[in-house]
């Protein structure tokens, strides 16, 4: 998935503006206060899960400087490139859902242009969805096109400027990304585990049946055990770096090189969801880093830079 272009009006610093996204990096620069976080906000509003009822505030959202006139609107439209191989378990979505054609059928997926429309106001919001200039006019099929790409990981953001909480192990990532393989071999081995486990509660099944066979009331004593169950996805993992005779944490290096590290980390998150082995959640997502250059010297900004780019 790549953002094409991004149309602003009358959001936030934005009266009206459009911005062309040419390649698969960019670098979005300027002085304090001129928006630029504005833009992000903007696109990880419209593509990412919402914690709030509301993506959109009316209120908080129109340009502090002009004047709330009944007929002025905000408007937002977000053009994305899906491509047919990277984005492949959105685009199967999108020709199933949309087409009169049976699951089992084969469907030959091509590249498509996706935008979202969105236009809000003082009484309300309104969704549109346009696919390949073919707009989309079924409210019921514009909300499910939405709670698909909301629900899936279509953005991977990393903000320099949010600090881990204090007090607090750090975790640097989850497990999820497991490859399927590494998976299956560890739920083998927790099989053997869990079975290992079982026999162990059978002696304390015994005692305790003892000391329970003491009181007047006769009870039957049964324990059961659930088993060990592996959330991949809730399971965190830590990096450390060093050189070869030793390592450390990387909450114990300097704020330059813990904060590159994690933007590393997040670019590895973002290419394991474009390798997973189940088509049907195959979705490159959009890398959104902000200030990537915090904590770095000149020189070090400079050359990290040059690596981004390379790595898009």
């Amino acid at each position: 998935m790549k953002i094409k272009e991004l149309h602003l009006k009358n959001y936030r610093s934005f009266e009206d503006c459009k911005i062309e996204f040419e390649d698969y990096y960019t670098a979005i620069c300027g002085k304090n206060n001129s928006g630029k976080s504005n833009i992000l906000r903007a696109v990880l509003n419209t593509l990412e899960r919402s914690r709030h009822y509301e993506r959109f505030n009316f209120s908080s959202d129109y340009p502090v400087w002009k004047s709330k006139d009944k007929d002025e609107k905000i408007e937002l439209c977000l053009k994305l490139h899906l491509d047919k191989v990277a984005d492949s378990g959105l685009l199967k979505f999108i020709e199933f859902f949309l087409s009169d054609k049976k699951k089992d059928e084969e469907i030959k997926l091509k590249d498509k242009l996706l935008e979202i429309h969105i236009t809000f106001e003082q009484e309300g919001s309104k969704y549109e969805i346009v696919i390949d200039g073919e707009t989309i006019d079924n409210k019921y099929k514009v909300s499910e096109l939405l709670r698909r790409i909301h629900f899936s990981p279509v953005i991977s953001f990393h903000n320099s400027t949010q600090h881990s909480r204090p007090y607090r192990r750090s975790s640097h990532g989850y497990l999820e990304s497991l490859p399927s393989k590494s998976k299956e071999s560890i739920q083998t081995k927790l099989k053997q585990v869990n079975k290992e486990l079982s026999k162990a509660l059978e002696k304390h099944k015994s005692e305790l049946q003892t000391l329970i066979g003491r009181l007047q009331d006769k009870y039957e004593v049964g324990l059961t055990f659930s088993g060990i169950d592996m959330e991949f996805d809730r399971i965190p993992y830590e990096i450390s770096l060093g050189e070869k005779n030793f390592d450390l944490p990387l909450e114990d290096w300097g704020s330059g090189t813990k904060n590159r590290t994690l933007i590393l980390s997040s670019i590895f998150e973002a290419k394991n969801q474009i390798d997973l082995d189940d088509e049907s959640n195959r979705i490159t997502p959009i890398v959104i880093i902000e200030e990537p250059e915090s904590f770095l010297h000149p020189s070090a900004q400079a050359e990290f830079g040059r690596v981004l780019q390379d790595l898009s």
